[in-house]
């Protein structure tokens, strides 16, 4: 759906709920933590597997300048080994699930916010919608009450009601500015 009065600070394009999910997806710290996590967990997993036999690339930092290595075969272990891989192999599920997760709560938030920013815009416009109507009524009360035809009583109703309507409104485009600043 596309928001056309919704539009984001200085932008002048408006805003879609997919653009704006996308961007979110693509600027999320939290995100870009829980792949490093993910990324991190298969590279336990990798460490893990060669426990069982030779061979494991270690990638070094070019400042690098001397590798000690040591060579040994665990000859038995009591299944640590074969553990110590399953438990790296879950970790690195938990680690999956944990980045689907975040992902999920992720868009959640930002779909919150959006819809949030759409509704309050639509109850500022609302609410200017109502102080015209009221305005005008006033408008109307003003003139009846100038030719004698209502009492100031009626008139006076009408103009309280006018400075609530008012007052509403500038609370309606407080909470519309601060659902943006959340956008944002």
């Amino acid at each position: 759906m596309l928001l056309g009065a919704l539009s984001v600070g200085a932008q002048e394009k408006p805003v879609t709920a997919a653009d704006y999910k996308q961007k979110v997806l693509e600027y999320s710290r939290q995100i870009k933590q829980s792949a490093e996590e993910r990324i991190a967990m298969q590279h336990a997993i990798k460490a893990a597997k060669t426990a069982f036999g030779p061979g494991m690339a270690v990638e070094m930092d070019h400042n690098t300048y001397s590798l000690g290595a040591t060579v040994s075969q665990p000859i038995y272990a009591g299944g640590q080994i074969y553990n110590n891989y399953k438990a790296a192999q879950i970790q690195g599920q938990i680690a999956s699930e944990a980045e689907d997760l975040t992902t999920d709560n992720i868009v959640y938030a930002a779909d919150l916010n959006y819809w949030s920013a759409a509704a309050r815009k639509g109850m500022y416009d609302v609410m200017c919608q109502y102080v015209d109507i009221v305005q005008e009524l006033a408008n109307v009360l003003t003139t009846r009450f100038n030719d004698g035809q209502i009492s100031k009583t009626d008139l006076l109703q009408v103009q309280s009601r006018l400075k609530e309507a008012e007052l509403n409104k500038s609370a309606a485009y407080k909470d519309y500015q601060i659902a943006l600043q959340n956008l944002n």
